[in-house]
């Protein structure tokens, strides 16, 4: 994937794929955004980008001020993997299908410093968009037909602004709080 870029008000944003040197950084953000039992290991992180680089898509900023070169910084990313079905289960949460129909969003995670402007919303955007470019494009995806993700009450209208749909409560169980199913037909 060529990396795309899109600016807010003060900021750059270039949406690439995650390499495996960043996924670190992806955890450490992880780790702070989610609550206690929620966030994935390292180790995960670290499985689910070597098993399909392809869906871990992060989006990294600068400033938009003029004359200012300075490295990027991750500050959100999507990583999913592939899973069979049209519903998320416990296994699909925690394996990489290869021949799977559903693309299953494990985290969409914003680094506190860049949360409440958007960039949650924009990196969904961005990553549905990747999707379809790959199920059109890359072998081992034209048979991917949905997005699955699990939610939580309060971010269920997020998701939805995104264009996802709610099928209800998840039979999924992660942590101490309920997850809500949503798909998003491609």
């Amino acid at each position: 994937m060529s990396s795309a870029i899109s600016k807010t008000a003060d900021l750059v944003l270039d949406y690439k794929l995650v390499p495996s040197e960043d996924v670190p950084v992806a955890h450490s953000i992880e780790i702070a955004v989610y609550p206690e039992g929620e966030p994935a290991s390292l180790k995960t992180l670290l499985y689910r980008q070597g098993a399909v680089p392809e869906l871990f898509l992060g989006c990294y900023t600068r400033p938009a001020a003029a004359g200012q070169e300075q490295m990027t910084t991750l500050a959100g990313y999507v990583v999913s993997t592939l899973a069979s079905g049209e519903r998320l289960t416990h296994d699909s949460m925690l394996t990489h299908d290869p021949n799977g129909n559903a693309v299953c969003i494990h985290s969409v995670s914003v680094a506190k410093t860049y949360q409440r402007r958007g960039l949650a919303s924009a990196t969904l955007r961005q990553y549905l968009e990747h999707v379809r470019h790959l199920q059109k494009t890359v072998p081992g995806f034209q048979q991917v037909d949905r997005v699955l993700l699990i939610a939580h009450d309060y971010l269920i209208s997020m998701y939805a602004g995104v264009g996802f749909k709610l099928v209800g409560r998840s039979d999924v169980e992660w942590g101490p709080d309920p997850w809500y199913e949503m798909e998003y037909i491609l």
